[in-house]
């Protein structure tokens, strides 16, 4: 029912996030903050706030980066004194605009130039509140595929195998989620030659 108080809708966000279904996360997010939105202060740690950590976080992991900066926004439109949000706010601008360059970078061929674009945004996301151990496996898969591009197996490799590591050994992360960081170090471990354990990779 739409008249769900922001204490339900709190915990569902939660739960879904738990189970690792981020859209459902995000959507249950967006409503609380829609239903709570006001212009008295936004305080931290309360269910708002949660709910504006929570939504921005899963709207990352689904890649969807205008979708977290808006919670951040919305924060601000009512509460531009809210110090921590701006600090988020900024970071999270930074490191987005970051992950655009690195992009940029990998369309035009430029291996080197995006992996030192992705080292500054692994730098860049510390005490960030997004900064998840799924959101980070995602870059540091990126960084793989580059790495390996350059014919950097051991460092392209490193990288891999902490995003598999973050995976696997997570429960609310999905089945694809892991499946993926599987491939990617599989791709990595083919070119290395490494062909009985890129194998292993591809089955798992």
């Amino acid at each position: 029912p739409s008249d769900k108080s922001t204490d339900i809708l709190l915990i569902e966000a939660r739960c879904h996030e738990m189970l690792g279904d981020h859209k459902s996360a995000l959507s249950a997010a967006g409503r609380l903050i829609q239903k709570a939105a006001s212009y008295t202060p936004w305080v931290n740690d309360s269910p708002r706030m949660i709910a504006v950590t929570l939504g921005a976080n899963a709207a990352m992991q689904l890649g969807l980066s205008e979708n977290a900066l808006s919670f951040y926004q919305t924060v601000l439109k009512f509460d531009p004194e809210q110090e921590k949000t701006r600090k988020q706010y900024r970071g999270l601008k930074k490191v987005v605009k970051l992950m655009g360059k690195a992009d940029e970078q990998i369309e035009k061929g430029y291996n080197k130039a995006a992996s030192d674009i992705v080292d500054d945004c692994l730098s860049a996301m510390r005490g960030l509140d997004v900064d998840s151990p799924l959101f980070r496996s995602k870059i540091q898969l990126k960084q793989c595929s580059i790495l390996s591009g350059m014919g950097k197996y051991e460092e392209a490799l490193d990288n891999c195998d902490s995003a598999v590591e973050q995976r696997a050994g997570n429960d609310s992360v999905p089945a694809e989620s892991k499946k993926e960081a599987y491939l990617v170090r599989g791709e990595a471990l083919l070119l290395d030659m490494d062909y009985d354990e890129a194998v292993q990779d591809f089955r798992m």
